[in-house]
């Protein structure tokens, strides 16, 4: 219960932040938009692990329902968008919350070149039964992920067209603790533990994002990227949005993600409606 009240303090403090800096500069430039979207959808989560003092990788499949709060501001020079989410699963609790922001050189050409840099944080917290963990009478998993993903590249604009290519660095952060009462013996739960580890993993990302308006009435907006590292697997993340605009002021928006971490997947689809400013 704690976590879950520490998870909705910290998405009303995101909502205040990022709501109430976009708003500010909207009013201090007339050449800018401001999009507020509220959001509902569905996660599933895929996540492995290993038993403290056991080789043995386990994985565990999870979904649910979230909530999320999307939010962008955009003017001729640059982005800033953020998403906070919150769900709750079959077995976890989860809360993340994206910032990111790109820079535009040479606005009224063509060719663009580009930076660009994003923070994202997840965490989650999972409680397991005796019949996910046996022998164990239970298990509580607690892992926070910060990464960190600066970028440079070169975007090409025509009329309702963008392509930027990009390439940059990613630095993920992961701190998991690990507790269990231990598996019972002879009625009582013995050889316990509590324990934490922390890894810092370093990638190469080479991607590119997409846009393109038709009519004024669709816009599509697709972000790819990979990530590569020395004797890993390639790790892939799909960032989609799809909004429909029904006036100057109202639209419908519909965001899937799918996101690739070291130790877990994630599968995200997003529905709400689009308030522009």
């Amino acid at each position: 219960m704690i976590k879950v009240i520490k998870s909705k303090i910290l998405l009303l403090i995101y909502l205040y932040i990022f709501y109430g800096f976009p708003v500010l500069l909207k009013g201090a430039d007339k050449n800018s938009v401001f999009l507020f979207l509220p959001m509902t959808g569905w996660i599933e989560n895929n996540i492995e692990f290993t038993i403290p003092s056991s080789s043995t990788k386990q994985s565990l499949k999870d979904d649910g329902q979230l909530y999320a709060i999307y939010m962008i501001y955009a003017n001729p020079k640059f982005i800033i968008g953020s998403l906070g989410h919150y769900s709750r699963l079959d077995k976890s609790y989860e809360n993340g919350y994206l910032f990111f922001a790109n820079y535009y050189f040479c606005q009224k050409k063509e060719i663009q070149p580009m930076i660009g840099f994003a923070v994202d944080y997840i965490h989650f917290y999972t409680q397991l039964t005796i019949k996910d963990v046996l022998p164990l009478s239970s298990l509580d998993v607690d892992t926070s992920i910060w990464a960190f993903h600066p970028t440079v590249g070169i975007s090409y604009k025509k009329a309702n067209f963008r392509i930027s290519p990009f390439i940059g660095y990613f630095n993920e952060q992961v701190n998991t603790v690990a507790s269990s009462p231990g598996m019972e013996i002879a009625g009582e739960n013995r050889y316990g533990f509590n324990s934490g580890s922390s890894v810092s993993l370093d990638y190469i990302s080479l991607g590119s994002k997409f846009e393109l308006t038709f009519y004024h009435v669709v816009k599509l907006d697709t972000k790819f990227y990979f990530r590569f590292k020395q004797n890993e697997e390639t790790i892939y993340t799909l960032r989609n949005c799809i909004d429909f605009y029904f006036s100057r002021k109202l639209g419908l928006s519909t965001k899937i993600d799918y996101l690739q971490d070291k130790y877990e997947t994630n599968f995200f689809i997003f529905l709400g409606p689009s308030f522009i400013f």
